[in-house]
């Protein structure tokens, strides 16, 4: 995992266990999928960005979380069931405190 300090903060996942290398090293095909996803609202200062790395780790997939002045931005790459989890629990499942005004891929 790579955080990158200043007012643009990122984390990296790791690719799942099991899996090697970055998302170039791996070859494309219809069993996998990647996203870039656009998170605002209330999404800073509580815990949102932990929750969504944390989250896409629990799913397996790989990818990057960050937040800048517009909010949480994400890109997420795996199995296509996983990311549609992903995308309905960040939502569902945001911390407390969190208000998701919207999220669009």
């Amino acid at each position: 995992m790579t955080t990158k300090p200043g007012p643009r903060s990122v984390e990296e996942v790791a690719p799942a266990a099991g899996e090697r290398g970055t998302s170039a090293d791996r070859p494309r095909g219809a069993d996998r999928e990647r996203i870039a996803i656009r998170v605002t609202g209330i999404v800073q200062g509580v815990g949102f960005r932990p929750f969504v790395y944390g989250l896409g780790t629990s799913l397996g997939l790989a990818g990057q979380v960050g937040n800048d002045d517009a909010g949480v931005f994400a890109e997420a790459e795996g199995d296509p069931a996983a990311i549609a989890e992903f995308l309905r629990r960040l939502s569902d499942d945001a911390p407390p405190g969190a208000l998701i005004e919207r999220v669009t891929v």
